[in-house]
């Protein structure tokens, strides 16, 4: 403790000011003469040791030890002293740890503006794009587009504005907005075109889609070869699901089994709503029926074959195909249903006949200048005749050519199907006699 003997007084230092006596129970304060207990090191003045002969600590006094009763009280207050004591010093508060709020960034105050803009402009848009397709206009489609746009530009400035560190919050309602206008702006810039073009005519064709089906009796007044195309060509729909109608072309009826129908087209018209698209097939008589395709083509060979139920069709809807092929500058006709007009008749002559590789098949494709235009794909090309030697498939752009037409011969549509072992699709050849007992009807 600072003290070579610890029952001799020693003047107190540093080290034992600030500890109480516990004979006078006064604080002991430098300088002091203290005698420090070799026993329990308990600190006591000088004059107290001496007076109490020894240390008064509860370990070491032996008056500490005996009946509490027959101690007289150690410590006595008088009233004078009670009066003049004074209450000690308020006790400080612990440390308590400073808020740091201050030191983060602010908190948002609010929604972003631009991002609820984003989210309205997404909702806006997705109904005009709806309301369009069920009611097969255009301008809802384009004002779709437009707020398509707009919901993406700002959800995108939305975002900036967020990450710039403002104090407005929305950050998953501008991904969200952007992520979905983008999703319907890639869709429907994709199909927009097909859509527009066929939702301007298929609605007035449904509104008359009766009066422009030729009647039996108009059938029954033209000449028997011509007759029957009209009554082979077929309104082939193809619809996709999220879009509605995608596409309008046509088709041949090349067998009928019974009530199941054969349908020659193109391979693009039954492909215009994808794969997962609805195939519908109107016949010359009203009835329509669901389609399902039966045969494609090898390769990218622009052919197929459908087939669906009727139960009104007659034998005498079903084409013949040619037994020759046609030469150069022979007059021929088609019919189709060109740019939603249906049943529509165009004459015109062979120009010039050519072959295309496809891969590792070489198709023979006639090239006329018989009048064919968008809708006509998939309709036949005939001999003045009536019997069937092509399948219209594609045209120039007639903004740079006129009179380009082009079809695919039924000698390659032949040669096809007997690679696949698929010549049952089509109707037995008629006898040769048989197209002259036709009726003919009346030249118009």
């Amino acid at each position: 403790m600072g003290v070579t003997d610890c029952s001799s007084p020693v003047p107190a230092n540093q080290f034992h000011a600030g500890a109480t006596c516990p004979a006078c129970q006064e604080t002991v304060e430098v300088g002091q003469s203290v005698v420090v207990c070799r026993k329990c090191a308990a600190l006591h003045h000088e004059t107290c040791w001496h007076h109490a002969s020894g240390c008064s600590a509860y370990a070491c006094s032996a008056t500490a030890h005996r009946d509490p009763g027959q101690l007289n009280p150690e410590l006595v207050i008088t009233a004078a002293e009670a009066e003049s004591a004074t209450p000690p010093p308020a006790r400080q508060k612990p440390w308590i740890a400073q808020p740091i709020e201050h030191h983060l960034p602010p908190k948002p105050e609010r929604r972003s503006r631009l991002g609820i803009l984003a989210a309205v402009c997404v909702v806006a848009s997705c109904l005009l794009l709806l309301g369009g397709v069920a009611g097969h206009h255009f301008a809802p489609l384009l004002g779709g587009v437009v707020a398509g746009m707009v919901a993406l530009i700002t959800g995108v400035l939305s975002l900036v504005a967020i990450a710039n560190g403002t104090r407005v919050y929305g950050k998953g309602m501008a991904i969200g907005s952007i992520l979905v206008a983008s999703g319907v702006l890639i869709m429907t810039i994709l199909s927009i075109g097909g859509v527009g073009d066929q939702t301007r005519g298929e609605r007035r064709v449904r509104l008359t889609a009766n009066r422009s089906m030729p009647s039996e009796e108009a059938l029954d007044l033209m000449p028997g070869s011509r007759a029957r195309a009209m009554r082979a060509n077929t309104v082939i729909t193809c619809s996709s699901g999220l879009l509605g109608e995608f596409g309008v072309g046509s088709g041949i009826i090349v067998r009928l089994s019974g009530k199941t129908v054969y349908i020659l087209t193109n391979r693009h018209v039954v492909e215009m709503g994808g794969k997962k698209g609805r195939l519908s097939v109107l016949f010359h008589d009203g009835e329509e029926s669901d389609a399902e395709v039966e045969w494609l083509a090898p390769g990218t060979v622009d052919l197929a074959i459908v087939k669906c139920q009727a139960l009104t069709l007659s034998d005498n809807a079903v084409v013949r195909l040619a037994t020759a092929p046609p030469e150069q500058g022979e007059h021929v006709f088609a019919v189709g249903n060109p740019m939603a007009l249906y049943w529509s008749y165009t004459e015109g002559v062979v120009s010039a006949i050519r072959e295309q590789d496809y891969g590792d098949h070489a198709v023979t494709i006639y090239q006329t200048q018989t009048p064919i235009n968008q809708g006509n794909s998939g309709g036949g090309l005939y001999t003045m005749d009536g019997e069937l030697v092509g399948i219209n498939t594609w045209t120039q752009d007639k903004a740079h050519a006129e009179g380009l037409s082009f079809a695919i011969s039924t000698q390659s549509l032949l040669e096809l199907l007997e690679s696949d072992h698929k010549t049952d699709l089509l109707a037995d050849p008629a006898p040769a006699d048989a197209a002259g007992t036709e009726p003919k009807g009346t030249e118009l």
